[in-house]
């Protein structure tokens, strides 16, 4: 998977079968965590991305692979 979009997506449905309960313990807004898993807005901060992989139970190599990911994020079509 080369996509962050995606991978986020992956990850936080083995954990959350939706956005809402994530978003309350991460403190962010919920259609700014839908957009970010639409590829729309950038990733966000390593601080919150390392504490969504806490939430998720994301292994080691998992996280590694999201900040890389992070990292190359290109914008989408639909991105201003």
């Amino acid at each position: 998977m080369n996509k962050f979009h995606l991978y986020v997506t992956t990850l936080r449905k083995r954990q959350f079968k939706n956005t809402s309960k994530l978003c309350k313990l991460l403190s962010v807004d919920k259609n700014l965590w839908r957009k970010i898993e639409r590829g729309i807005n950038p990733p966000p901060k390593r601080s919150l991305l390392k504490k969504f992989c806490h939430l998720v139970l994301a292994l080691s190599y998992e996280e590694t692979q999201l900040y890389a990911l992070a990292k190359r994020w290109e914008p989408h079509a639909d991105t201003n």
